[in-house]
């Protein structure tokens, strides 16, 4: 409890609305709203006495339906089954049968995850025990295997993704920004052959193995362990190999450096695709270290961070694929990043997506940028017609990429912008504008 948000008084301890926010994880408005629809009492004298309250904080947590919403989805202990574009309805079935069984089961999720991955494995004949997966996954776990009776076939659907997606819960998902990507976002991406391909935040391998070929040369990195075992069994699969050994590691693109772990800042690729973590929840030294590591961007905002460091990593010939949501191009905290895309000399390509994440609400965006030119680049954005903006109408101090206008809208803007005109800064005292 911080000094400011405790007072002691005649030796009882008070508790403020910024404990209740800092409990539950919410903005200080959900509390007031709360305060204001009666779901909470209104606090005495600014303050809660400690009777009080912790029966509002248990009142609250019985309300499993109002931790479940989209504000409060950090403190959920919920979790939703996750088909991971599984469409498929005996798919369906089984993977329901296989959560359920799991559920029944006295597991961990890394076990769970080792059983399963070891059964989908034999159930396709490719689980040898002088591979390098059949140690792997006999060092972390060689008890008893509840799902020993399944029959799972390779139907390169990702169902062991989508069964680790489906036993999280919500809260730690939110938390880790760990939200998959629907296999329908992934028909645009076309990599060319032979290339180098990086996923810096990889999950379980579902963006590669739905935009690869057998010919490309293949790294994935992510800070998930059990997720990079998933992505491993994934790519024996994928290959029909159980003795690949394709470039899997644990590497963190926003805390490089950190903990060990180390991303080669000389590293340079063909193409990189990922879908980058949203709304990562950071303790306070973290967030200090990220705006001491990144001064250029000063945010804490990781999928800022990932695309910055992700751009880095592509050679002059590179091109760049990112799903990103749609504050990245008009939100004042994210001018940074988008000077640093203006400035990369790289064609910008963007296509709207609305809301195509389950569990998220923000409106999201597919980036692609282009290899580096010595000509002037242009940004194109691919909505229900192709629309050219005009890079002279982006400007300091915020850079605001204003994709969705319409072609007059953009024609008035260009004009505002393009004629000649004074600022007042250090000119005046004081200007009203209206």
């Amino acid at each position: 409890m911080n000094f400011f948000s405790i007072f002691v008084y005649e030796m009882q301890v008070l508790y403020s609305k910024k404990d209740i926010q800092k409990k539950f994880n919410i903005s200080l408005a959900t509390v007031n709203n709360w305060i204001k629809t009666g779901v909470i009492p209104s606090p005495k004298n600014g303050y809660y006495s400690k009777e009080s309250y912790f029966n509002l904080i248990k009142s609250v947590e019985m309300d499993s339906n109002r931790l479940k919403t989209r504000a409060n989805r950090s403190f959920s202990k919920a979790s939703d089954l996750v088909f991971l574009g599984i469409t498929n309805s005996d798919r369906k079935d089984l993977l329901r049968k296989l959560v359920e069984k799991y559920r029944s089961s006295s597991l961990s999720v890394l076990e769970a995850i080792v059983c399963l991955g070891r059964q989908i494995l034999s159930s396709n004949s490719l689980y040898f025990e002088n591979s390098e997966i059949f140690c792997e996954l006999n060092k972390l776990y060689a008890g008893e295997n509840p799902f020993k009776d399944f029959v799972i076939k390779n139907e390169d659907d990702d169902i062991l993704g989508a069964f680790y997606q489906s036993v999280q819960s919500i809260s730690s998902k939110s938390k880790n920004g760990s939200f998959f990507t629907p296999s329908e976002l992934l028909a645009s991406i076309k990599i060319p052959e032979n290339a180098i391909v990086l996923d810096p935040c990889c999950g379980s391998g579902g963006i590669l193995i739905r935009t690869l070929s057998k010919k490309h040369n293949i790294y994935a990195f992510d800070i998930d362990e059990t997720a990079l075992l998933i992505c491993k069994i994934n790519f024996v699969l994928f290959f029909n190999n159980a003795f690949i050994s394709p470039h899997i590691e644990k590497n963190d693109l926003i805390f490089r450096d950190c903990d060990g772990l180390f991303v080669d800042k000389t590293a340079k690729f063909d193409f990189i695709v990922t879908n980058p973590p949203w709304g990562s929840k950071f303790s306070s030294e973290q967030k200090n270290f990220l705006l001491q590591t990144y001064p250029s961007l000063n945010t804490t905002e990781v999928f800022s961070i990932a695309l910055f460091n992700a751009v880095k990593m592509l050679n002059d010939k590179g091109q760049l694929n990112f799903f990103l949501p749609e504050s990245i191009l008009n939100i004042g905290a994210h001018k940074n990043i988008r000077k640093f895309l203006l400035d990369s000399e790289r064609n910008i390509e963007i296509t709207p997506l609305g809301k195509a994440f389950k569990g998220v609400q923000s409106e999201c965006i597919f980036l692609k940028l282009s290899e580096k030119s010595s000509r002037e680049t242009e940004i194109t954005v691919n909505a229900e017609k192709i629309v050219k903006l005009d890079k002279k109408s982006i400007s300091a101090p915020d850079y605001l990429i204003s994709y969705n206008v319409s072609e007059l809208d953009s024609e008035i803007l260009n004009k505002i912008y393009s004629t000649p005109g004074t600022r007042l800064s250090g000119k005046t005292k004081f200007a009203l504008g209206i």
